[in-house]
């Protein structure tokens, strides 16, 4: 039996740059999106130490860093994996009625809204 994840914002303080759909604010996408790109064990909370400069952060639960914001339909990040500064814009995204898809690198996954956070559909 598969246990559907599901997630939450304890949305603070940090405000989205541009929501691309009312249903689907940016740190919504941002939060889904992060989860996505990394292969989280688990959602990831909001930082809210900043600056930010348009970029909404995150904190994976072992404990990463990531920055992310949405440019039109791509998912932008950064981070420092100890060593350097990287960043991908290689993640994209489309939301069809009430369904998020994003597409990365080596997956696809479809998001369906939930309370204040999303939930990924097998």
């Amino acid at each position: 039996m598969r246990i559907p994840l599901l997630a939450t914002a304890s949305f603070l303080s940090i405000t989205p740059v541009v929501a691309q759909d009312q249903a689907w604010p940016d740190h919504i996408i941002c939060s889904a999106g992060v989860y996505h790109y990394f292969m989280l064990d688990g959602t990831a909370s909001f930082r809210t130490e900043g600056p930010w400069e348009s970029w909404i952060g995150f904190r994976s639960p072992s404990g990463y860093d990531y920055d992310c914001r949405v440019e039109d339909d791509v998912i932008a990040f950064r981070w420092n994996n100890d060593r350097e500064n990287l960043d991908s814009r290689s993640t994209t995204f489309e939301i069809d009625e009430d369904i998020l898809t994003i597409e990365g690198d080596m997956t696809t996954y479809d998001y369906e809204r939930n309370g204040d956070g999303w939930r990924r559909l097998d």
